[in-house]
């Protein structure tokens, strides 16, 4: 009994706690909380919540247009981020932090907020632990990504990068959160030229730098989403040219799955081949049909400008690996470093025209087939 009562006294006292703080918080308004929020550090090297918020914003305006959100969508992402942060200052996240994005959808549908804006206030949180529940309605996970997207950029910026098992900021967690939203939700935005866009914004409270660091910090998030797949498929897809992440996961699964049939080593060190004599190819030299001088020669070439590369990641590897023959046909008839200069550049371009395209799935000539 002396139990019962010591835990109703604490319990009680909580929720009247609660009930106080709920009543008091009704007397306030969204618009006046947004503008104190101009006075809470975001960071002390990085500036205001209010700043963080106008940076996420513009993110959120650019990757709603690249997400292709309806107009109706993008009205909502917008509002939502003119505000998303209000509720950090009201009595009841004051008192009990754990409700922060909680209490926010509350008190905006008690004002009359849209309630995709409601929504979307509680969503940016998620996820809030790595395998953490994420973001079920796409405003929500647009403004998820843009508050995180913010950040990443403006920790790096000022040199607040984690090294080791520190971490003081969560980073890795946010970028985990931004990599696992886009997979999840199939947006196929690149995130090289993601990255590359919202480094060329101008900010007057920020300006983003560290882009080199910011991006292997992204791959090495993509990296762990894959799991146990072998370090050489991870390293392969890595270093290939497509940075969307739906992308780079389906083709570390499509080729865990074609390095267990028996064409696969020999199709790769066909293209590894290629790989690797590309390199030396000069980028400025275009294929010149004049200058063949075998049909091995020809047929490569017509192969290589014909390829589309479509379907999933399995119809692509099909497609690259059923060029294998005409590659080693190629390779076995025509001495590609020619001492013609034309002819010997003629033969790279061939190649490089090739591995332009492959380097879209994964770097072949990272695969080991030892």
């Amino acid at each position: 009994e002396n139990v019962i009562r010591g835990n109703e006294k604490v319990l009680v006292a909580r929720l009247e706690d609660g009930e106080f703080f709920w009543r008091e918080d009704q007397k306030l308004k969204i618009e006046d909380l947004v503008a104190k929020l101009a006075n809470v550090t975001f960071h002390e090297k990085i500036g205001s919540l209010s700043e963080h918020m106008a940076r996420a914003g513009v993110i959120a305006a650019s990757l709603a247009e690249q997400a292709g959100l309806t107009a109706e969508e993008t009205t909502a992402v917008a509002r939502a981020a003119e505000i998303y942060k209000f509720d950090l200052l009201t009595g009841m996240v004051g008192e009990f932090d754990e409700l922060q994005g909680i209490m926010g959808e509350k008190y905006a549908l008690l004002a009359g907020e849209d309630a995709a804006v409601a929504t979307a206030i509680r969503e940016h949180y998620l996820p809030d632990s790595a395998d953490g529940a994420l973001p079920e309605t796409k405003v929500g996970a647009i403004l998820a990504l843009a508050d995180k997207l913010d950040t990443l950029l403006s920790f790096f910026s000022v040199g607040l990068i984690p090294s080791g098992s520190n971490d003081p900021y969560a980073l890795r967690r946010a970028t985990q959160g931004i990599v696992r939203i886009l997979d999840a939700f199939g947006w196929h935005i690149p995130m090289d030229e993601l990255i590359d866009s919202l480094y060329g914004l101008s900010f007057d409270s920020l300006s983003y730098d560290n882009q080199a660091e910011v991006l292997n910090f992204i791959k090495a998030r993509v990296d762990k989403m894959m799991g146990r797949t072998s370090k050489d498929i991870k390293e392969a897809v890595l270093a290939g040219s497509n940075f969307v992440v739906a992308d780079m996961l389906e083709a570390a699964d499509a080729l865990s799955e074609a390095a267990k049939t028996d064409g696969y080593k020999a199709a790769v060190e066909s293209l590894s081949r290629a790989f690797n004599l590309a390199e030396k190819a000069d980028a400025s030299v275009a294929v010149d049909a004049s200058l063949f001088e075998n049909d091995q020669e020809k047929a490569l070439a017509q192969a290589a400008e014909s390829l589309e590369l479509t379907g999933s990641a399995s119809d692509k590897l099909a497609q690259l690996f059923a060029l294998s023959p005409v590659i080693d046909a190629f390779f076995d008839n025509t001495m590609v470093m020619a001492e013609d200069e034309a002819l010997k550049n003629n033969r790279l371009a061939i190649l490089a025209s090739l591995v332009a395209k492959a380097n879209k799935v994964a770097a072949f000539n990272q695969l080991n087939t030892k």
